[in-house]
């Protein structure tokens, strides 16, 4: 509702999250989350086999020092984030949480969405 505030979670949070969903869970069943993450590497926009597209980005924070992966799918390129180079700052709204080979792993879905906020270098200030 508009009177619950907004959580946000660390990465390191997370991953302890992730080693409590069962295993085999659903993708469906895996809860949402917000959280903020640095790029640290990405792919290039893809087609997939049924016609999204899709991308995926590793990020860290303060909190974690190994990166988790996230995929994100949208059903037209110019709505995935507009990464361009690492060090991006990359706000998550309600993606999904799960685990993949025993890794946290988070994938942005058609309800999520992302805010790319990077640094202006040639005037020294931040961008979103």
């Amino acid at each position: 509702t508009a009177d619950t505030p907004m959580t946000y979670h660390k990465l390191a949070t997370l991953k302890n999250m992730a080693k409590q969903i069962p295993p085999g869970n659903k993708f469906n069943q895996n809860p949402f989350v917000n959280a903020f993450g640095v790029v640290i590497g990405f792919t290039a926009p893809s087609q997939t086999k049924r016609g999204d597209w899709m991308c995926q980005c590793t990020l860290v924070d303060e909190t974690c020092t190994v990166p988790i992966t996230l995929l994100i799918f949208a059903s037209s390129i110019k709505l995935l984030p507009q990464l361009q180079r690492m060090g991006d700052v990359l706000r998550l709204h309600r993606v999904s949480l799960g685990q993949w080979k025993d890794e946290a792993q988070l994938s942005g879905i058609k309800c999520s969405s992302f805010v790319v906020i990077r640094n202006n270098t040639q005037a020294n200030s931040w961008k979103v």
